[in-house]
């Protein structure tokens, strides 16, 4: 997987240099981030957790690079995180997280617009790398499972191409094409009923969806979705989706985002199955201060647990930063529910928070705790606690250079 990341990031690479910048001067920022942290977890077993076990103490270390790339018409953004989390206890464990992505979009023509990336992640726990990182998820993702009791890793290969063309200042068309991979690693002493619910898979997806501003505020869309969906496991499957949407720019910086639709999905054995979809988020960014709250229900989609399955989710981040104090607080669930013969379900819940006090400049010290478990009736059921304090140093722009 990880290999396939790099020679897509080699193609992205190549496409990027074959696009025409008009021999135009770019600017680079290189930036970092480092956390390293201490605090409490209970201890995991190698499937379930057991109830109300003591705390043992936990350490990590988590550094991220960034590197932007901007020019008078093209952007270029890429990072990478590693993650090492451990804990001293009879069940000792470390876990070695990795996360990379490259965005580039540039417009082709005054009406032409096109946006190419590429994302590579390989973990057993993303709440807990993104809880000690001080980031939230994206809540776009359709693998919101994890198989965190277990301790085997997943790995999640995503690539997205998108391209707009204008019509007119208020219309506009756009097309979208991508592939999501999900492995999971092999364990020999997993046992075969756990082993099938973890299922490699791909899928492929094409979207093509209409715009139309109805004032400088307001927009309304129409669009059609088609996914097929390959499983080691399973029956393949192949969903189809029309849906419309509604945004509104409520004030600056606060934007609202509905869509609703409808889905029919169908396997190879097992027929076919009507849903519904349905997309509703708030958002505020102003600078280093972002809220947002969401609720996603899809309809014959992947969630990593099985093959196909109707997924509801919701989630509240809150990012504050002042001169003297930072606050962080993440919130996400999660249920789904099996369908056109997928058995596993499952649900899960997590909430992290963190307040942060400045050292200096680029240090700071951070204390907070999160809280995470999933459904205890089923086979990868959880309960966890972790306090911690980290040691974090921040520099965006640790190397700026121009050529």
């Amino acid at each position: 997987m990880w290999l396939l990341f790099r020679n897509r990031v080699w193609l992205l690479t190549f496409f990027i240099a074959s696009v025409p910048l008009h021999a135009e001067q770019r600017k680079y920022v290189v930036g970092t981030t480092l956390n390293l942290t201490a605090g409490a977890a209970n201890g995991l077993t190698s499937v379930i957790i057991a109830p109300n076990q003591p705390l043992f103490f936990s350490y990590g270390a988590f550094p991220t690079i960034t590197v932007a790339s901007t020019g008078a018409r093209s952007l270029v953004n890429a990072s990478y995180s590693y993650g090492f989390n451990g804990s001293k206890s009879q069940q000792s464990y470390k876990q070695h997280s990795h996360e990379a992505l490259i965005n580039f979009s540039a417009p082709l023509t005054p009406q032409w617009k096109i946006s190419v990336g590429e994302s590579f992640q390989e973990t057993s726990d993303a709440s807990t790398f993104n809880a000690l990182r001080g980031v939230t998820a994206d809540p776009t993702s359709p693998f919101v499972f994890y198989p965190v009791a277990a301790q085997i890793s997943s790995r999640t290969n995503v690539a997205k191409v998108l391209v707009d063309y204008r019509f007119t200042d208020r219309s506009s068309l756009a097309l979208n094409v991508s592939h999501n991979l999900r492995t999971y690693e092999t364990r020999t002493t997993v046992p075969s009923a756990l082993s099938q619910a973890l299922s490699n898979q791909q899928d492929v997806t094409g979207a093509i969806t209409y715009q139309w501003r109805g004032s400088q505020r307001e927009a309304w869309s129409a669009g059609y979705t088609s996914s097929y969906f390959s499983f080691k496991n399973f029956d393949n499957a192949r969903s189809d989706e029309v849906h419309a949407g509604y945004a509104n720019e409520i004030r600056p910086n606060l934007k609202f985002n509905l869509t609703v639709g409808l889905t029919n999905t169908k396997s190879q054995s097992a027929g076919g199955y009507f849903g519904y979809t349905t997309s509703a988020n708030l958002q505020k960014i102003l600078q280093a201060n972002a809220f947002t709250l969401f609720y996603t229900q899809t309809s014959g989609q992947t969630s990593g647990l099985g093959s196909v399955s109707d997924n509801r989710s919701a989630g509240l981040s809150w990012n504050h930063r002042t001169r003297t104090l930072s606050e962080f607080v993440d919130i996400s669930w999660f249920d789904t529910r099996p369908i056109l013969g997928n058995s596993f379900s499952t649900s899960g819940f997590s909430a992290a928070a963190n307040v942060g006090m400045p050292l200096s400049r680029r240090w700071s010290l951070q204390g907070g705790g999160q809280y995470q478990r999933y459904d205890s009736k089923s086979a990868f059921g959880f309960n966890q606690k972790r306090l911690f304090v980290s040691l974090r140093y921040t520099d965006p722009a640790l190397w700026t250079f121009f050529r």
